[in-house]
C-alpha cells in the first residue's frame, strides 16, 4: 500500500501539489492580506519586535537550560512566530479563467431587385479585380452571366470563407439583408483564440479524442467552415437610413458595420444623417460598392398593353412602356430609338405562339437624360383567333442588359360573335334616342329595344326587334348586356329582378342602370323591387331623403355642374379616350356640364368611382 493510498483523493497532497480536473483556469497564489503602503513598515516593526523577544528569551534561558534545549525552545518560537506571521498574511490558492467578450460586427446586404442585374464590365482594371477576388474568369466577367449578388456572394465565400474568418477573429458577424426594411439571416460566432491556441499547442491524438467527446467541440468549431447564405434580390425599394437606424437599435456590442450595396437610395430619410449618428456612438460604417461604376446604357421595354378581345375590323391601340437608362455624359447617346411592332398567332388548344412578324415601326426621339417613354400603336384584324403582340427596341453599343430590349402582350382574342344588348327606357327622351342610334350603327352589336311608352301596335326599335320584355333567366341570358334608362317599375315585378340578379351573377352578364327624372325615386324604393338595390355599385338615403334631394335637384335644374374627375381612376377602359393621361385628362376637362342628377350617400366599399 502506498502513501497516496493511505492518504485518500481528498488529501493534502492531492490538494495542493496537484491540479483539479474539476478546477477551470490557471492556477494562482495570492496574499490576502499582504500589506500595502505605510503598513509595511509596521509589520516588519511588529515581525521585528517579535523577534527581539523570541532573542531575549533565549539570553535570560543561559543559565537555566542547556545550550541544546535553548536552541531548540528558540527554534520552535521562531517557527510559531513564522507560522503565524504567515497565517496573519492569509496565504490562498485560486484559479485564474480569462474570457474574451468579442464585439458584434454588422454585415449588412442590399437585397433590392436592382442587386439582380447583370453588369457587362468593360475596364481592364475592374475585371482583374473581380476576376481576383472571385474566382471567375475575365470572359466570365465581361459576359455578365453572373449578377451583382452572385458575385457578392462569391467574393465572401471564397477560400473557404477566408474573408469571413478573418472578420470573426475580431467579433461575432450578424447577417442581415436590407431593401425597403431589415431582416436578420444569421449569426456566425466569433472565433475563440485561447481554443485555437491550446488545440494547436496539444498532441494530434489529443486533438482527435475532444473532437469526439461528447461536448460537440467550440463554436469555432462549429462555424470554421461557415459561409453566408445566398441573397434572394427582390426588395422593391432600398432604404439605407432605415438599415442602419434599425441595425443600431437592435445589435448588442456592435462595434462596426460592413455595408455591401450598389449605392442607389431611393426610399425613407436621408443615410447621412444615419450615419452621423452611428458616427456619434463610435460605429463605423465601411461602404463596398457593388456593381459596375460606369454609367448604365440601357433600352428596356418594360410593360406592352393590349386588349383581351377585340371584334373583327375593330380599330384598337398597343401601348408600350419604354425605359431609356442613359448618362448626359455619354457622348454616344442615341437621340432617338426605332421601335417595332411584332405580331404572332397563338395556337388555342396549346397556347404555342407561332412564328413572329413585323407589323410596324415607330421612330421616336431619345431625352438626354433617358427616362420612361411611351409609344402607342394602332392596329386592326379581321380573322378570328388568338394573337400575341411584342414590341422591341435594338441594342445599343456596350449596352448593359440586352435581355429586357423586348417585351410580350397578353393573349388577345378576335371574337367573330356580335354583342346583343337589350335596351330598356321609361321614355323615349334624348339619352335612349342617342345611345339607341350608336349601338344599332356599330356592326358588331345586335340591339333589341323596349320602349316602355311605346304603343302597342308599332314595332319596337333596334336591328334585332323583340315583341315582348324578356322575362325568364333563359330569355335575359340570351343577351351579353342589359341597359337600363330611368325604367318605369310598372312592368317589373320581384321575379323579374331575380332572374336580372341571377344573370348578372351566373350568367357574366353586364347591367348598366341609368337614373332619371321620371322614375328613378320610385322604382329604387318600391318594397318588391328592393333587391335591384343590391346589384347597384351605390347606397341610397330613405324615402323621404331621396324625394328632399329630388325637389332640390329640380329646382337647380338650370344650374349646370361640372363633373369632378378621380385622376387616379382615369386609366379604367370607360374612362379612356386616348392612352396618354394628359391626353385623356384633358379631353374630360373639355366635357360639358350636367343639368341633372339623383342623389346618393356614398359608393360602396368595392366601387370604382
Amino acid at each position: 500500500m502506498t502513501w497516496h493510498d493511505l492518504l485518500g483523493q481528498s488529501s493534502f497532497w492531492d490538494r495542493w501539489l496537484q491540479p483539479d480536473v474539476q478546477q477551470a483556469g490557471e492556477m494562482r497564489w495570492q496574499w490576502a492580506n499582504l500589506p500595502e503602503s505605510w503598513g509595511v513598515f509596521v509589520w516588519i516593526l511588529a515581525v521585528a519586535a517579535l523577534a527581539t523577544l523570541v532573542y531575549g528569551l533565549y539570553r535570560r534561558e543561559a543559565t537555566t537550560c542547556p545550550r541544546w534545549l535553548r536552541m531548540v525552545l528558540a527554534t520552535l518560537r521562531f517557527a510559531v512566530l513564522l507560522l503565524l506571521v504567515v497565517l496573519l498574511l492569509k496565504p490562498s490558492v485560486y484559479f485564474q479563467q480569462v474570457s474574451v467578450i468579442k464585439p458584434t460586427i454588422s454585415v449588412l446586404r442590399d437585397s433590392s431587385l436592382s442587386l439582380g442585374r447583370n453588369d457587362r464590365y468593360t475596364e481592364p482594371a475592374l475585371i482583374a479585380a473581380l476576376s481576383q477576388v472571385t474566382g471567375l474568369s475575365a470572359e466570365q466577367i465581361k459576359s455578365g452571366e453572373r449578377n451583382r449578388s452572385e458575385l457578392m456572394q462569391m467574393a465572401l465565400n471564397k477560400d473557404d470563407g477566408r474573408l469571413l474568418r478573418s472578420i470573426r477573429e475580431k467579433g461575432t458577424i450578424q447577417v442581415s439583408d436590407f431593401a425597403d426594411g431589415l431582416t436578420p439571416l444569421t449569426s456566425i460566432p466569433a472565433i475563440d483564440e485561447s481554443s485555437e491556441k491550446s488545440k494547436a499547442s496539444s498532441p494530434p491524438g489529443d486533438q482527435d479524442s475532444n473532437s469526439d467527446s461528447g461536448t460537440g467541440g467550440s463554436d469555432a468549431d462549429v462555424a470554421k467552415d461557415q459561409k453566408l447564405p445566398p441573397s434572394n434580390p427582390s426588395g422593391l425599394g432600398t432604404d439605407l437610413a432605415r438599415a442602419i437606424r434599425q441595425t443600431l437599435e437592435d445589435q448588442n456590442r456592435l462595434s462596426a458595420m460592413l455595408l455591401f450595396s450598389e449605392g442607389q437610395h431611393n426610399a425613407g430619410d436621408d443615410p447621412i444623417e444615419a450615419a452621423k449618428q452611428a458616427a456619434s456612438l463610435g460605429i463605423p460604417i465601411f461602404t463596398i460598392g457593388i456593381g459596375d461604376p460606369v454609367p448604365p446604357r440601357n433600352f428596356a421595354v418594360n410593360q406592352v398593353y393590349a386588349r383581351n378581345q377585340v371584334y373583327p375590323d375593330e380599330p384598337f391601340e398597343i401601348e408600350a412602356v419604354l425605359q431609356a437608362t442613359l448618362a448626359v455624359e455619354d457622348t454616344e447617346r442615341p437621340e432617338q430609338v426605332d421601335v417595332k411592332l411584332m405580331i404572332q398567332s397563338v395556337d388555342p388548344r396549346t397556347g404555342v405562339p407561332g412564328e413572329r412578324s413585323e407589323v410596324k415601326s415607330k421612330t421616336i426621339p431619345v431625352p438626354p437624360a433617358g427616362g420612361r417613354l411611351r409609344v402607342t400603336f394602332d392596329h386592326l384584324l379581321n380573322q378570328p383567333g388568338q394573337y400575341q403582340f411584342s414590341v422591341e427596341v435594338p441594342q445599343l453599343a456596350n449596352e448593359t442588359d440586352s435581355e429586357d430590349n423586348v417585351q410580350v402582350s397578353n393573349v388577345l382574342e378576335v371574337v367573330d360573335e356580335k354583342v346583343r344588348i337589350l335596351l330598356v327606357s321609361g321614355k323615349p327622351n334624348w339619352d335612349y334616342q342617342h345611345l339607341r342610334k350608336l349601338l344599332q350603327q356599330d356592326g358588331s352589336i345586335q340591339l333589341s329595344c323596349w320602349l316602355q311608352s311605346m304603343d302597342e301596335t308599332r314595332m319596337q326599335e333596334g336591328n334585332l326587334p323583340i315583341t315582348r320584355l324578356p322575362r325568364s333567366l333563359a330569355e335575359i341570358s340570351e343577351y351579353n348586356v342589359v341597359i337600363l334608362i330611368d325604367p318605369n317599375p310598372e312592368e317589373f315585378d320581384a321575379d323579374w329582378i331575380n332572374a336580372l340578379e341571377e344573370f348578372c351573377r351566373y350568367k357574366a352578364g353586364g347591367l348598366l342602370y341609368m337614373a332619371g327624372p321620371h322614375h328613378t325615386a320610385e322604382f329604387i324604393t318600391m318594397n318588391r323591387l328592393k333587391k335591384f338595390l343590391d346589384l347597384l355599385p351605390v347606397r341610397f338615403g330613405d324615402a323621404n331623403s331621396i324625394a328632399a334631394s329630388q325637389v332640390l335637384a329640380e329646382a337647380s335644374d338650370s344650374v349646370s355642374g361640372a363633373m369632378q374627375l378621380v385622376n387616379h381612376n382615369l386609366n379604367h377602359p370607360i374612362m379612356s379616350f386616348s392612352a396618354e393621361p394628359a391626353e385623356n385628362q384633358k379631353r374630360w376637362l373639355e366635357m360639358p356640364g350636367f343639368l341633372w342628377n339623383f342623389p346618393t350617400l356614398a359608393a360602396k366599399p368595392t366601387a370604382r368611382v
